[in-house]
C-alpha cells in the first residue's frame, strides 16, 4: 500500500513540475516577457516521475525491484529498457512541442 501512495506522490510531483517549470515559462512567453528561462532537465524529470508513479500505482511493491536496484533477470531488463524508451520519447515529444510553441511566439534564442 505504501508503494501505491508513493506512486500517487510521484505522479503529483511530475504534474507540479510540468505545471510550474514547463508551462510556467510558456505562459511567461505568451504574456510577452522579455526573457524566458527554463531548465532542460525538467523535460526529462516530468515524464519520468509520472511514468514511475503510474507504474507504482499499478504494480505496487513488484515494480520497486524493477525501478530500484539492479535488474536480476531478462524480464526486469526489458521492463527497464521499455520504461527508459517511453520516458525518453515523452521527453523528446514535450521538448519538441515546447520548442515549437516558443518559436511560434518569436523566442528562437531562449535562455536555458
Amino acid at each position: 500500500m505504501i508503494y501505491r501512495l508513493l506512486g500517487v506522490v510521484a505522479v503529483l510531483v511530475g504534474l507540479v513540475a510540468g505545471w510550474f517549470w514547463v508551462l510556467g515559462p510558456l505562459r511567461a512567453a505568451q504574456a510577452g516577457a522579455a526573457e524566458v528561462s527554463y531548465d532542460l532537465r525538467t523535460f526529462m524529470v516530468t515524464p519520468l516521475a509520472i511514468i514511475i508513479g503510474v507504474l507504482l500505482i499499478a504494480g505496487g511493491e513488484k515494480v520497486v525491484g524493477i525501478v530500484h536496484g539492479t535488474p536480476t533477470n531478462a524480464k526486469d531488463w526489458i521492463y527497464r529498457i521499455v520504461m527508459i524508451a517511453v520516458v525518453g520519447g515523452l521527453a523528446w515529444l514535450s521538448w519538441t512541442w515546447f520548442s515549437g510553441q516558443m518559436s511560434a511566439l518569436g523566442y528562437s534564442e531562449v535562455q536555458s
